[in-house]
């Protein structure tokens, strides 16, 4: 599922993956992306390269519609130190009935 315009759906999480500078303020910088719109994330993952000089952080955060999680998303680009980011969304399971 990609985040396009007008395919939002309410069970639809924003999914976002950004390589950057392994530096000690980064991780509270790129989750403070989230954070000055409200948005506290679902989930959070974060790795260091084996060499120690790369940080990739994976965020999830639901309630934000297609445009925002873009505008996110190229707030993160901006950011000193990002190298890459990734913007994508998956959708949540539902229960649809039960066999007897």
């Amino acid at each position: 599922m990609s985040l396009r315009p007008g395919a939002d759906s309410p069970s639809q999480t924003a999914c976002f993956t950004v390589t950057a500078d392994a530096d000690p303020g980064m991780f509270a910088k790129l989750v403070g992306a989230l954070a000055k719109r409200g948005v506290t994330p679902a989930r959070l993952h974060g790795a260091l390269s084996a060499d120690g000089a790369e940080l990739t952080l994976d965020m999830q955060a639901q309630g934000l519609d297609a445009k925002t999680a873009q505008i996110v998303g190229a707030d993160l680009r901006a950011m000193v130190g990002v190298t890459d980011v990734l913007v994508g969304a998956k959708a949540e399971a539902r229960l649809i009935g039960v066999a007897a």
